[in-house]
């Protein structure tokens, strides 16, 4: 039988045979793990089976960090090739919260919760070292209108739970999402009639209104089980619409495996218009890194020209560049009042380049007779 102290145990408790310092995790970060439940037993001490819970929730955290950012097949192997102390390393943080103690015919239990918050770097290193593609970007906030098709009618504001269901934003992801308020502004400029006739020019200036230069009207027919989800992402890297359908719950399972990560405690809470959120999102998400994950077996020389009209644009550039993963070198050849040369030496291919420089904001115009790759400054 499992005992719980009448208070919390200390949050820095089982941090220091790990040699960790104790770090909250952060919203919005993807290298933050929050609420893993942790349980292990041994037949020696306490002590051992705490050990033993928190070596495996290490992984396990691992493994949820990665799908945010990682494409999914790639994830299992690399993980297998990891040792502990490898996975300890990349931790720059933890937290243990709600501990049980206690002892069944002589063997001793343990569970808690684990929160991790896992070091940028140290993950970007070993991935880029096993050979393994990732994603280090995320798209500014997506747009996303909640519309519920119910016995025919379609509802986009009033009485929605499937609006209700995107409430959580997803901000600890690379695709965070923002969902209209619903206040009169919203009816005025996008209504049902809009959407019937597929009035993509409306939602962009709804979209437009909030903010967002991505966006989507995610459809949900409520007579279907599992609920079905579709829509059409526009966003400014792709040139036409992605027609996206949510995944399969057992899809989500395989690409996901959130209930192993959180003890399943959260899926058994979700309601199906939450878990169809999830499904679906889920599915934006991995079409994001297909699109974005740079490719740490290619190494590109590139020569590179900047055109803008101050040097801050430069500056501004360079920096983000620099802050790169998948940049290994930047080389600057020539520097003008308003054209900047440089060569660098990028992870991936030139396509994965191209959506790589315009998600930081500047704009690719292709690759001139000489071979050089063309950018403008940056968008405001």
């Amino acid at each position: 039988m499992l005992s719980r102290p009448r208070q919390l145990v200390a949050l820095f408790a089982g941090v220091a045979f790990l040699g960790l310092a104790a770090a909250p995790a952060r919203a919005g970060d993807v290298f933050a793990v929050a609420g893993v439940t942790i349980r292990a037993e041994s037949n020696t001490t306490a002590t051992r089976a705490k050990q033993r819970a928190i070596a495996d929730g290490l992984y396990r955290a691992l493994a949820t960090s990665l799908r945010r950012f990682v494409p999914s097949q790639q994830i299992s192997p690399f993980l297998q090739s990891l040792d502990g102390s490898t996975v300890r390393a990349m931790a720059h943080g933890i937290e243990i919260s709600n501990e049980a103690f206690g002892v069944d015919r002589g063997i001793s239990l343990y569970e808690a919760e684990l929160d991790v918050l896992f070091d940028a770097s140290s993950v970007a290193q070993s991935l880029i070292a096993h050979g393994v593609s990732f994603a280090e970007l995320s798209t500014s906030p997506v747009f996303l209108v909640p519309v519920l098709l119910r016995d025919g009618e379609v509802i986009l504001w009033r009485e929605n739970p499937w609006f209700e269901a995107w409430q959580d934003g997803f901000s600890d992801s690379l695709v965070p999402i923002i969902t209209p308020l619903g206040e009169a502004r919203d009816f005025t400029l996008f209504s049902v009639d809009d959407l019937r006739v597929n009035n993509r020019d409306r939602l962009e200036a709804l979209s437009a209104e909030y903010g967002s230069v991505s966006y989507i009207a995610s459809v949900l027919q409520e007579d279907t089980d599992p609920l079905q989800v579709s829509g059409v992402w526009f966003h400014p890297l792709w040139s036409e619409g992605l027609n996206l359908s949510a995944l399969s719950p057992r899809q989500l399972a395989d690409s996901q495996e959130e209930d192993a990560q959180r003890g399943g405690a959260r899926a058994r809470r979700d309601s199906p218009y939450v878990e169809a959120a999830r499904r679906f999102h889920r599915a934006m998400t991995i079409h994001w890194i297909e699109k974005l994950a740079i490719d740490s077996t290619q190494r590109l020389s590139l020569r590179v020209r900047l055109d803008f009209d101050s040097a801050e644009s430069w500056r501004q550039l360079r920096a983000r560049l620099l802050s790169l993963h998948g940049v290994e070198s930047l080389s600057l050849e020539s520097l003008t009042i308003d054209e900047a040369v440089f060569s660098l030496v990028f992870l991936g291919h030139v396509d994965q380049f191209r959506l790589t420089t315009e998600a930081l904001g500047a704009r690719y115009q292709g690759i001139d007779d000489n071979g050089t790759h063309l950018l403008s400054q940056l968008e405001p």
